[in-house]
């Protein structure tokens, strides 16, 4: 009897150890990206653009302005996760205006990188692209 009295105590306990919930009174806090961000190149070729990112991050919604290789633009985007999609127009470029996208995942040292494509009705262009996180 005392066996199975001292057996049951310590199921209670297991039980009660086992139930426990984790503590839920700490809400998991959104990182917030806003900053700034420039290119970092794969290689050494005068192909890949130089981009520069001055981002407002709010919510699951990003916004800002750009320079693509000297070129001013404003964006707006999507953040999903550690995903994010740019939308932009590029204007009075050499292959007339274009249209804008970047679609990137974000690093733990919210490093940004994925691929670029640039559009018109004549031209597509792509390729990788990569952003360092500047402050």
């Amino acid at each position: 009897m005392k066996a199975c009295l001292i057996c049951a105590c310590a199921f209670i306990l297991l039980l009660i150890a086992g139930c426990k919930s984790p503590d839920v009174t700490n809400p998991v806090t959104t990182p917030n990206y806003s900053g700034q961000y420039q290119t970092i190149p794969y290689d050494t070729t005068d192909v890949e653009p130089t981009v520069l990112l001055l981002l407002a991050n709010q919510s699951n919604t990003v916004s800002g302005t750009g320079s693509w290789n000297g070129i001013t633009f404003n964006f707006t985007g999507t953040v999903v996760d550690k995903h994010v999609l740019f939308t932009f127009d590029l204007k009075g470029t050499n292959l007339n205006d274009l249209n804008g996208s970047i679609d990137a995942f974000i690093g733990n040292d919210q490093s940004l990188a994925g691929g670029y494509k640039l559009w018109n009705p004549a031209n597509i262009i792509v390729g990788p692209i990569r952003f360092k996180y500047a402050n």
